[in-house]
């Protein structure tokens, strides 16, 4: 959605923007004569940005949109042309993070005086909804905690068995007739 008139926008293999109003009455569509795949809106709603994903041209860049969208757009090549697959706008509107099928993740500087500087109203920043790590990373750890958990395990079985094992015995037990229950000497005079 975008602004305070909570449009819908869609982009598609069409080569088209549309934007469809909640009650279907002013819905609209823009050329964009390439292939879009992804959109994303800055928080303040003044720029939509979206990747190009098109095999016959312009593949990889990234396109820049004032609201109200007119048609008109400014390019700026990001990405080979394998194209963009996914793009995020921070939450104070600062920067632009773009990721390309070329497995390139790139951040831009959003350079509007308008659309920035959006303040939180709750405080705190909020949690992104995905994680960037490498197959190879998520091995290791997994590996590490599994060593972990057997040193644990190791750890609590040494303990049980020197709780079993707490039974004291002097050289005076060697000495069977001359020994008290609690293992002492007896001297006889």
């Amino acid at each position: 959605t975008w602004g305070d008139n909570k449009s819908i926008f869609a982009v598609g293999s069409d080569r088209y923007i549309k934007e469809i109003s909640p009650d279907n009455s002013d819905n609209k569509r823009f050329e964009a004569g390439v292939v879009l795949n992804t959109i994303q809106f800055t928080n303040s709603n003044k720029i939509m940005f979206a990747g190009v994903c098109d095999e016959i041209k312009s593949s990889g860049v990234i396109r820049c949109y004032r609201n109200p969208i007119t048609g008109n757009h400014t390019d700026y090549q990001a990405h080979d042309a394998v194209g963009v697959k996914r793009l995020k706008v921070t939450h104070d509107d600062q920067y632009l993070i773009s990721i390309g099928k070329d497995g390139c993740l790139i951040v831009f500087e959003i350079k509007d005086k308008e659309a920035k500087g959006v303040k939180l109203k709750e405080g705190f920043t909020k949690y992104s909804d995905e994680i960037l790590i490498t197959r190879s990373d998520i091995e290791e750890l997994k590996q590490q905690k599994d060593a972990l958990r057997q040193q644990v395990m190791d750890l609590e079985q040494n303990a049980n068995m020197i709780m079993n094992c707490l039974l004291y015995t002097s050289d005076a037990a060697d000495d069977l007739l001359c020994v008290d229950l609690g293992g002492r000497r007896i001297i006889q005079k």
